[in-house]
């Protein structure tokens, strides 16, 4: 840590520092493939996914219906409307049986130095893709001891086999304006997409229901980071320099209709499996859950140095950060009073959610919304900070940095 940085003591600082203005024009492109040789030609698992699940973005597929507008007005629905809703929603609870394609990557970057009216102007730019596919072999086992015999006890023992795509996007650009040798100003932006697209089929048994267990989920989460800055340095002397910037950064997670289904039989047995579902409403199968975390930050600031005989510095500045988050998790699921519906809950997953399975009575499917008071929230921050700083050169190998900072 130094002065003239935030005291994000529960996190990392990350800069990113580009070349302002290039010595010249430049273009280069790189394409590369790759595979991994536990998921190349051999069975991979996907959800039905969108068009744009290959650039990291869902494209609307996962997202709720159009009759769902808010959380309140889903509450005071009648409990056949809300049934009408999951009724609607799409039937997609079977995993797709295909064969992973090779992994890829592609990298372009370029830059520019020209003239506008007369000033020295010039950018980098540079575009970044990848997708990877993975296949995990889970375990998932609770051990308990009984002490009677001085033995552990299996509770539950699960093996996940998670098929896995993930794709980054990147993009980066710098454009500088030298408007003399004494001042420049430049504005930077960064976009970044992390998506991961998983699908896991689990096989098992939990000896505290004396049931053998199989079933899958289907998880879609993507996260976008976004930041653009303006800044300017200005040199007010040889010795004196002041730097001013403003920045706003998007820091958005979505994972929109995150699916779990289980079926079930009576443990060591060759009984046809049946649909492990509640009368109530429950998240560990038959369940849809949307989460969405978003912060919005906006910081302006500026300092000034003052250089004595090029190894001496004294740096002051000060800061403002404005940081909104916003939280929100919507989660509902399938439920059937009648559980004994045998012809019902012995359907394939593929069938089982179909919209004839729905309606608001004992015997077929209902749909709800769990509540809590914690799937919601709203935060707000104000950051003011000040700073005076003394970076000291002694010696060629011997450098200190210290000051203070008020926030």
């Amino acid at each position: 840590f130094v002065p003239e940085y935030p005291g994000e003591w529960a996190g990392g600082l990350v800069q990113v520092n580009t070349k302002d203005i290039p010595s010249k024009n430049f273009f280069t492109i790189q394409i590369g493939t790759g595979f991994n040789t536990q998921v190349i030609g051999n069975e991979f698992f996907k959800d039905k996914g969108g068009k744009t699940d290959w650039l990291g973005l869902d494209d609307g597929t996962r997202a709720l219906p159009s009759a769902y507008t808010t959380k309140a007005r889903f509450d005071t629905m009648s409990r056949a409307s809300q049934t009408a809703i999951g009724k609607s929603m799409r039937n997609a609870w079977s995993p797709q049986s295909t064969s992973a394609p090779l992994n890829a990557s592609f990298q372009a970057n370029g830059g520019f130095i020209g003239k506008v009216f007369g000033k020295k102007v010039g950018g980098i730019f540079g575009l970044n893709y990848t997708k990877s596919n993975r296949n995990l072999a889970l375990v998932n086992r609770f051990n308990i001891l009984e002490e009677a015999v001085d033995t552990f006890k299996v509770d539950y023992n699960y093996n996940d086999q998670k098929y896995q795509q993930d794709v980054q996007v990147g993009a980066l650009g710098s454009v500088s304006l030298q408007l003399n040798s004494l001042n420049k100003i430049s504005i930077k932006s960064i976009l970044n997409i992390n998506s991961s697209n998983s699908t896991t089929i689990r096989n098992g048994f939990d000896n505290t229901r004396n049931e053998d267990l199989r079933g899958d989920e289907f998880t879609f989460k993507q996260n976008i980071f976004f930041t653009t800055q303006l800044a300017g340095e200005h040199s007010i002397k040889s010795k004196i320099k002041l730097k001013w910037y403003g920045a706003f950064n998007i820091l958005d997670g979505y994972i929109p209709d995150q699916r779990r289904v289980l079926y079930k039989r009576t443990a060591n047995t060759n009984d046809p499996y049946t649909l492990l579902i509640s009368g109530t409403l429950a998240q560990n199968t038959g369940s849809r859950i949307y989460q969405s975390l978003s912060d919005y930050i906006y910081t302006a600031g500026g300092d000034i140095s003052y250089t004595i005989k090029n190894k001496h510095n004294i740096k002051a500045g000060y800061m403002l950060q404005i940081r909104d988050r916003l939280y929100d998790a919507k989660l509902f699921a399938n439920y059937l009073i009648n559980t004994s519906n045998t012809a019902l809950i012995s359907l394939p997953a593929n069938q089982i959610f179909e919209s004839q399975n729905f309606a608001d009575a004992d015997n077929q499917f209902r749909f709800g919304a769990i509540k809590g008071n914690t799937f919601r929230y709203m935060a707000n921050t104000i950051l003011n900070a000040g700073f005076i700083q003394m970076d000291d050169e002694f010696f060629n190998k011997l450098r200190i940095v210290y000051g203070l900072r008020v926030e």
